[in-house]
C-alpha cells in the first residue's frame, strides 16, 4: 500500500539546528600570590608592606639593651674617637686616662676595615653615644637584603615563594642577632646577598635590550655617587706629611730640578688627603660617566653587583670576596658558560669595584 505523504526522492532531510557557538574562555589569571611580578611598578605594594613589616621588626628596640657583644664596645670606641677628633680615616684606640704602664693612647686601630666604624659614627652624629647610635644603620642594611632576596626569588618562581625565602631568613635567630648588633660578620652576609640578587636578576631575568626604569637608573647612580663621594670626602682631613718642602740645593740641570721637585712633591702630597682626594677624582668621575651612560636594565642590576663587591672590601677586607666569588666560578664550571664573562662589562666593573672600595687604602698606603 502506498504512503499517504510519501517523500519525494529527490528532497533531502531537513538539517539539525546549529548549537550556539560559546566564545573563547580566556586562560584562568594566576592568584596574586602565585603569579611571577617583573616590575617593581606591579609589585610595589608588597614591597612597601614587607619594607615597614621589617622595619617594625628590626629597628624597634636597639638602643634598650647593653652592647653586649665585646667587638660592639670595640668596635664603638674606635668610632666614638672618629666623631670627637673628626678624623675617619686614621682609626685608633686608646685614652688620655690610661695608665702610664699601658702606653697605648692613640694607638693605630687595623683589627677590620672602616665601613663598620663609619657606620658607627654616623649613627652616633644622630643619636648620640649610646646603644642606638652605634647599632642603627645594621638592621636597615639588613632589610634591604631582605627586600633584595624578596624581589629576586618571587621573579625567579613567584611572590608567595619570595615571601616564603624573605620570611625564612629574616625570621633566621642568627641572622637576626647578627643584623641587630654591631658587628662586620651580619653586615658582609648582607652586603653579600643583596649582590648576589642583583647580579643573579640582571644575568637571567631581564632581556638585554630591556630599558631601565628611572627608579633603577637614579638608585643606582644615586648609591654609586654616595659611596665614592663618600670616602673621598672622608679622606680629607687626613694630614701626615710635611706642609712644606725641603730647600732648593741649588740649579745643576733641567734633569735634576725635575726629579727633585717631583720627589717633594710626591711627599707632601701622599700624606695629604686633599692631594689624594683629588687624584682620585677623574676615576671617580669617569666611573661614574661609564655607569651613568648605561640605560639598560639587565646592566644596572649588575653594576649594582660590582657597587656590592666594592663595599665589601671596607666591610670585611678583600676576604669579603671568597664567597661570592666561589659562587660564581662553581657555577661556572659545572655549567660550563664561560661566554657570561662577556655580559657583566668587567672593565667598567673593576673600575667601579676600585671607586667604591679601595679609596681608603689608598689613603692608607699614601701616608
Amino acid at each position: 500500500m502506498a504512503e499517504d505523504n510519501p517523500t519525494p526522492p529527490d528532497e533531502a532531510p531537513a538539517a539539525a539546528p546549529l548549537a550556539p557557538v560559546e566564545p573563547a574562555r580566556k586562560a584562568p589569571r594566576p592568584a596574586f600570590w602565585t603569579a611571577t611580578p617583573t616590575h617593581l611598578a606591579t609589585d610595589w605594594k608588597v614591597v612597601v608592606v614587607l619594607a615597614g613589616v621589617l622595619l617594625a621588626g628590626y629597628v624597634p628596640g636597639l638602643g634598650s639593651y647593653g652592647l653586649f657583644d665585646p667587638w660592639e664596645t670595640h668596635y664603638g670606641e674606635v668610632a666614638r674617637n672618629m666623631v670627637e677628633y673628626d678624623d675617619y680615616i686614621d682609626p685608633f684606640w686608646g685614652s688620655p686616662w690610661d695608665p702610664n704602664g699601658v702606653k697605648r693612647e692613640r694607638e693605630g686601630f687595623y683589627s677590620k676595615p672602616l665601613l663598620i666604624m663609619w657606620m658607627m659614627s654616623a649613627g652616633m652624629r644622630l643619636f648620640g653615644y649610646n646603644e642606638l647610635g652605634v647599632r642603627f644603620f645594621f638592621p636597615l642594611i639588613a632589610v634591604l637584603a631582605l627586600l633584595a632576596i624578596y624581589l629576586a626569588v618571587s621573579r625567579f618562581y613567584n611572590r608567595r615563594a619570595g615571601l616564603l625565602a624573605t620570611v625564612l631568613l629574616g625570621a633566621a635567630p642568627f641572622f637576626v642577632f647578627l643584623s641587630r648588633q654591631a658587628v662586620p660578620d651580619g653586615l658582609l652576609v648582607s652586603i653579600m646577598s643583596a649582590g648576589m640578587m642583583s647580579l643573579s636578576i640582571g644575568l637571567f631575568l631581564v632581556k638585554d635590550e630591556e630599558e631601565a626604569s628611572p627608579l633603577l637608573y637614579w638608585f643606582t647612580m644615586g648609591l654609586l655617587l654616595v659611596v665614592m663621594v663618600g670616602q673621598l670626602w672622608a679622606i680629607l682631613p687626613m694630614d701626615r706629611s710635611p706642609d712644606v718642602v725641603r730647600p732648593y740645593p741649588g740649579s745643576r740641570n733641567l734633569l735634576f730640578a725635575a726629579q727633585w721637585w717631583l720627589q717633594e712633591v710626591l711627599t707632601v702630597a701622599r700624606g695629604k688627603g686633599w692631594a689624594i682626594s683629588a687624584a682620585l677624582v677623574p676615576l671617580a668621575m669617569w666611573a661614574g660617566w661609564r655607569v651613568a651612560r648605561q640605560r639598560r636594565r639587565r646592566m644596572l642590576y649588575i653594576y649594582l653587583f660590582y657597587i656590592a663587591c666594592g663595599l665589601a672590601v671596607p666591610a670585611k677586607g678583600w676576604l669579603g670576596w671568597a664567597p661570592m666569588g666561589g659562587a660564581i666560578l662553581g657555577y661556572l664550571i659545572v655549567t660550563g658558560d664561560w661566554k657570561l664573562l662577556a655580559r657583566v662589562d668587567i672593565p667598567t666593573g673593576l673600575l667601579v669595584v676600585f671607586m667604591t672600595g679601595h679609596p681608603w687604602i689608598v689613603a692608607m698606603l699614601g701616608g
